[in-house]
């Protein structure tokens, strides 16, 4: 099982506008619950107030006599079908019977394939009527459920169907992924911005649903919480999701995974794929992908008009570099990256002031945040940076660092494939720590062997450095 750890740091503050919609929810479907587990038999009920039978005898009748022409003829077979078959008695118009067993067949059809006569008859006309009577009293069951319908689709009841659910199961999916999903767009957006995000995003997928779609009622957060997900893949598309890795209970792991890998892209390619099988009818597919589309393009404009920098995630970020960018602080540092810790561009930052002299470690605690934060940055650079980037990091990490914390998933064959790089450009003392490192990955006798010369000739080479610079 996986479960979502977020991107490597803590909300920094609480999500009050999805803890109210859950609220609102929990509290609106519990009160329509007893609504909907009735509205079956309703149905049932109003549709048994539709006389079918009497209605499809009258069609049959009158589209008999316009479309063969021999009103005795229709007569005679309506007297014949009640007392018995007519395929034995009338024997003698074989051609007139055939076309009218053609036409009572295709009255089994949906009414777009009935004969043409039959939407001239009276009949045709009261069975119109009885069905917007019928659909018009569905309807009303239905918006007394809370339900958007397409007889009830004003903004007050397309608001009351988003909270609206039709049982536990739909309940706590949706709210499950509005808490992951809504969380982190409320990091960026705020409580105001993140609940009209949230309404409006509702509002535009039911109604692309009712007009596309044409289903007799609507309800369900899901529309609302896919747009938070199209928001949430603008926002945090570049980043990676932690997740736990869980085998419950003999293994567990931590492991990062792209967002645009991650569940959103999948739940929502799944909707695709049943949109063009049209399969599962009880789903609101199109609402899903309006939501999904509205959302992304509403962040993306938002995001732009932010003006973030480079791997920069919320709006704080933006406010803390200027500060840094005036007076270089440990404590602005630690501010920006606890805030975002997938801020790359500040990870080096804050590696080049460190050498520099530009700023101190705190002992201590400074210390053991500034390890975390190498491992961290280390890790994304060894999994998804090309060698030439991953070789600057690694000019940049302080020598008196423990580098075997950095590479405990790396392959021994890539742990020397960048000492051998670093010693190829000079960079010797970085070199012999990943000799180092690669020792201690119980490497096979002949690797071990060509470690051993790597390190014994950069020793050598430092001592003759050193011997010449005391020449000089």
């Amino acid at each position: 099982m996986f479960f979502p750890l977020g991107f490597g740091a803590w909300p920094r503050r609480f999500p009050f506008a999805i803890f109210l919609i859950v609220v609102i929810c929990l509290a609106w479907s519990l009160k329509l619950f007893p609504t909907n587990r009735v509205i079956d038999r309703e149905i049932a009920e109003a549709e048994a107030t539709l006389d079918d039978e009497k209605i499809s005898k009258a069609l049959v009748e009158q589209t008999c006599v316009l479309k063969l022409k021999d009103r005795n003829f229709c007569s005679r077979v309506k007297s014949v079908a009640e007392a018995g078959s007519p395929g034995r008695q009338i024997a003698s118009e074989d051609e007139s019977l055939r076309q009218y067993n053609k036409m009572v067949e295709d009255f089994e059809n949906e009414p777009e394939q009935w004969p043409p006569e039959a939407k001239q008859t009276q009949a045709y006309l009261d069975y119109k009527k009885a069905m917007a009577d019928l659909n018009l009293r569905i309807d009303g069951i239905y918006n007394r459920a809370g339900y958007f319908t397409p007889h009830h689709k004003d903004p007050g009841t397309a608001i009351k169907a988003t909270f609206t659910h039709g049982g536990w199961e739909h309940l706590l999916g949706n709210l499950l992924f509005l808490i992951l999903v809504g969380l982190w767009v409320e990091q960026v957006l705020g409580f105001a911005m993140t609940g009209l995000l949230f309404l409006t995003g509702s509002f535009f997928g039911l109604y692309g649903e009712m007009m596309l779609a044409k289903p007799p009622a609507l309800l369900g957060a899901s529309a609302g919480i896919t747009t938070l997900m199209g928001a949430f893949l603008a926002f945090f598309y570049k980043t990676e999701m932690r997740f736990l890795l869980a085998l419950v209970p003999i293994y567990f792991r931590k492991i990062s995974i792209p967002m645009l890998w991650s569940f959103p892209f999948f739940f929502l390619a799944n909707d695709i794929v049943d949109i063009a099988n049209h399969s599962d009818p009880g789903v609101a597919h199109f609402a899903h992908l309006f939501g999904l589309i509205f959302g992304f393009g509403v962040a993306l404009m938002l995001k732009l008009a932010m003006r973030l920098g480079p791997d920069e995630l919320y709006p704080a970020e933006s406010e803390l570099t200027g500060q840094l960018m005036k007076s270089p602080r440990w404590s602005t540092f630690e501010s920006i990256l606890n805030l975002n810790p997938q801020n790359w561009t500040m990870q080096k930052k804050l590696l080049r002031a460190v050498q520099a002299g530009e700023i101190a470690v705190p002992a201590g605690a400074g210390q053991k945040w500034l390890d975390g934060q190498i491992e961290f940055t280390l890790s994304f650079y060894l999994r998804r940076r090309p060698v030439p980037e991953v070789l600057e990091l690694l000019q940049h990490i302080p020598l008196n660092w423990d580098w075997k914390k950095g590479f405990p998933h790396t392959p021994l064959t890539q742990v020397l494939f960048l000492a051998d790089r670093l010693g190829q450009t000079g960079h010797y003392a970085l070199a012999e720590k990943l000799y180092q490192v690669g020792l201690g990955k119980n490497p096979k006798v002949s690797q071990k062997e060509n470690i051993e010369k790597a390190l014994a000739a950069i020793v050598e080479f430092q001592s003759t450095a050193t011997l010449m610079k005391e020449a000089v």
